[in-house]
């Protein structure tokens, strides 16, 4: 206690020296807690959207990421409510899962036989009770809107497109996305009309009518796709509205729909699906659960792949990388600024007080003892810095939470509200406190071991 107080009066001799100092060291704390409650924000929003979609785990046939979307008849899972069954009758998974939903994806041509415009599709068959639930998950208090998938489950025939899709399908009239745009694609052809063009017109024009029975307002489009032994497959349905997808690319070719179309599009039957998502209460249990079902289905009679979410999506580890390393590298930046001007100060305090180390050594005191007593000072003056950094930060953090500033995750197009996280993770505040305290500690042992190596002699004849 007494080596703390004389460290705590030795470094506010000089208020204003040490007042800079440690101003700096705050400015540095602040941007090291922003940067990283801003990382720790995108990695649980991210999260929170892509466990949503897609679940903590997902069971699939063996090598269906690296050959299933060009083969889905060799590459499925049957009778994926068995496989649900089993999980949750195991008494160590059953308590931790939450959801447990399947998932089929097929690729194949969307038309529209109205306007004469087609294109290639990628869509994804949901049970949608089961994704709506799945939608609910919310495990780091986010505000996150959960994902809208407006379909029928009484209706098999009803299907939601991007909003990129419909634009090129030109339905738009049909959608209730603001940003859907039928755009005029050319002027009114002019001269004569080939007879049996007239004829193939009229005979579309008739069937959409006679179908249009309990589908009002709504647009008809064909899907086609390739079945399982390879042969195509065709149905039509009706698009009951458009929704935004994260990416260009998917939004101009995405389509979900019930479960059991898209099953009836590539397997003829209700049995099949590519994926089984497994959603669990908490995230904590994700790298455990992994272990347990691969565990639980070892035995199983068919070869089964499961994977965590950094191997189907590999969108999160990536993005989270990304960010880690501009987390590293302001770190790298913040701790140099503090190691230097730490090291600065207390060489500055050192050259002061050389008369008063000779003085203190004559008295007795060790080479250790100086050393140890300019490094408490070194590591005291961060410590309180860092401190002071910690509730400053608090302090910028709620004002900037309270903004009603809004940000976008990669994998969603709704503005989220932005939440820099910091009270919510504590581990972060310590790592912070503790590095600027490490930082300190090596920033003053140099300027320490100088002081300890002065001679008496020198050092009380030092003017």
């Amino acid at each position: 206690m007494q080596a703390f107080n004389i460290a705590l009066r030795n470094i506010f001799r000089n208020r204003r020296r040490t007042s800079m100092a440690m101003a700096s060291i705050i400015v540095g704390v602040v941007a090291l807690a922003l940067i990283s409650g801003f990382v720790a924000t995108i990695r649980y929003s991210l999260q929170t959207s892509i466990v949503r979609a897609e679940g903590h785990v997902q069971i699939m046939a063996e090598h269906y990421l690296d050959l299933g979307s060009s083969n889905p008849g060799s590459f499925y899972v049957e009778d994926w409510e068995a496989i649900a069954g089993i999980l949750q009758g195991d008494p160590e998974l059953a308590p931790n899962i939450r959801v447990i939903a399947p998932l089929l994806t097929i690729s194949g041509v969307v038309g529209n036989a109205e306007n004469g415009a087609s294109r290639s599709f990628r869509g994804a068959g949901y049970v949608p009770e089961l994704y709506d639930e799945m939608q609910a998950w919310n495990d780091f208090n986010l505000s996150v809107t959960p994902a809208d998938l407006p379909l029928d489950p009484g209706d098999p025939n009803l299907v939601l497109v991007g909003v990129g899709l419909a634009e090129q399908l030109q339905i738009c009239a049909h959608v209730t996305a603001p940003d859907c745009t039928d755009y005029e694609l050319s002027d009114t052809p002019t001269g004569e009309v080939d007879d049996d063009i007239l004829s193939l017109g009229t005979l579309v024009a008739d069937e959409l009518a006679d179908n249009r029975a309990g589908y009002e307002g709504l647009a008809m489009i064909d899907l086609m796709a390739s079945s399982a032994d390879g042969a195509p497959n065709a149905r039509s349905v009706w698009v009951k509205d458009a929704a935004q997808q994260a990416r260009r690319d998917a939004d101009n070719a995405f389509v979900a729909m019930d479960l059991r179309t898209a099953q009836n599009l590539v397997y003829e039957e209700e049995n099949k699906v590519s994926q089984i998502m497994v959603q669990f209460h908490s995230s904590a249990y994700a790298e455990a659960g992994l272990a347990r079902i691969t565990e639980v289905l070892a035995d199983y009679p068919v070869r089964l792949d499961v994977m965590p979410l950094s191997a189907f999506n590999d969108t999160f580890t990536k993005v989270v990388a990304m960010f880690g390393i501009i987390q590293v590298f302001i770190g790298i930046v913040v701790g140099l600024i503090i190691l230097f001007m730490i090291a600065n100060t207390m060489a500055i305090v050192v050259m002061e007080r050389v008369n008063e180390i000779g003085t203190i050594r004559s008295l007795g005191q060790t080479r250790l003892g100086v050393l140890r007593l300019f490094l408490f000072e070194g590591v005291l003056l961060g410590a309180l810095a860092a401190t002071l950094g910690l509730f400053a930060s608090w302090g910028v953090i709620a004002i900037i939470n309270n903004a009603g500033l809004t940000f976008v995750t990669p994998s969603s197009t709704q503005p989220l509200p932005l939440r820099i996280l910091f009270l919510e993770a504590p581990g972060m505040i310590a790592g912070i406190w503790l590095m600027i305290t490490v930082v300190a500690t090596l920033s003053s042992l140099l300027p320490a071991r100088r002081a300890a190596r002065f001679r008496i002699v020198d050092a009380l004849r030092f003017a």
